[in-house]
């Protein structure tokens, strides 16, 4: 038989709870709620007395609270040993966070030159996959539930895309492209992984929620991976002070709904590269930069003159 926690947040009104011995993946862009989301979880679970609360928390962020027993990770390897370490403790009734599972593998990708992030990525990947691997060690079988959060995907660990999408980036902020969901999915179209981390992210997983963030700052929370209940979703708010308020009943993401979300959160990813360009110094071309080069390519064709491999490409132009 199916145990099912009451976590006393809209989790409920969306799954009837959290499953025990499963793994839950929590994803969505940053500033989302994420981690919000899983403090009240714990705070709540916590008051009932029945289960222990512990908090493995990678980015730092995370608010000490009475009760709750907090790990603080400062790299992979120190993810890694935390975890072993609470396999070889062999709890029985704990709610396990792991908040972010991915930060230190995004912070080691962001920190590896733009034309080895993928391959970093891809050797990472295999140590996330390891750490699923004791994951499911200590709640399958039991009545312990691990939740896991994870950041939005997006281009940065691919060369190309981040570059197209620094010069959309770019358009944007001058005011001469609006960001679309026709967009967003033209970059993920034969890519079904929308989380950091990793495809093995997704398959180690028993059940998948994502957060949206809408134009009034309310929340949709959506069911991408739940027996029986793919597609449902709920809508709350979320005040300051991380309480939350369910402000719908359970509702299909309609198409045109999905696509409005989409584009705000293209737009995000914009912003995102447009703050990785910035620290990373590189100059982007402007249409009236590129539109001279085009001109110089076009005189010289007419001319009979090429250019010499060796020389540089034109001022401005990102590489």
């Amino acid at each position: 038989m199916v145990k099912m926690i009451k976590t006393m947040t809209p989790i409920d009104d969306l799954t009837g709870g959290l499953e025990a011995g499963t793994l839950v993946l929590i994803y969505g862009p940053t500033g989302c709620g994420k981690t919000t989301l899983c403090l009240k979880i714990a705070e709540n679970i916590l008051s009932l007395g029945e289960y222990e609360a512990i908090y493995v928390d990678t980015e730092g962020g995370a608010p000490e609270i009475p009760g709750i027993r907090f790990m603080r990770v400062k790299d992979l390897r120190e993810q890694g040993e935390a975890l072993k370490k609470l396999r070889k403790e062999g709890p029985s009734r704990a709610l396990i966070f792991l908040d972010s599972m991915t930060a230190h593998y995004h912070r080691r990708v962001l920190s590896a030159p733009a034309e080895f992030r993928a391959s970093t990525a891809a050797e990472l990947g295999g140590i996330i996959a390891r750490h699923l691997g004791i994951l499911r060690e200590i709640v399958e079988g039991t009545e312990n539930i691990a939740v896991l959060t994870a950041h939005l995907k997006s281009p940065i660990e691919h060369h190309f895309k981040m570059n197209m999408l620094r010069k959309m980036a770019k358009a944007w902020k001058d005011g001469r492209y609006t960001p679309s969901a026709g967009d967003y999915m033209k970059f993920f179209a034969e890519d079904p992984v929308k989380w950091i981390g990793g495809r093995a992210l997704g398959m180690h997983v028993h059940r998948r929620l994502r957060i949206f963030v809408d134009e009034d700052e309310t929340r949709i929370l959506y069911i991408e991976k739940w027996p029986l209940k793919y597609n449902y979703c709920i809508r709350y708010m979320m005040d300051k002070s991380g309480n939350m308020q369910k402000i719908s009943g359970l509702f299909d993401l309609q198409e045109q709904m999905k696509r409005k979300i989409l584009s705000l959160e293209f737009k995000s990813m914009l912003t995102e590269a447009l703050e990785i360009t910035e620290k990373e110094g590189i100059e982007v071309e402007g249409e009236e930069v590129a539109e001279k080069a085009r001109r110089r390519r076009k005189s010289s064709k007419k001319h009979g003159r090429s250019r010499s491999p060796k020389t540089p490409s034109p001022s401005g132009i990102a590489k």
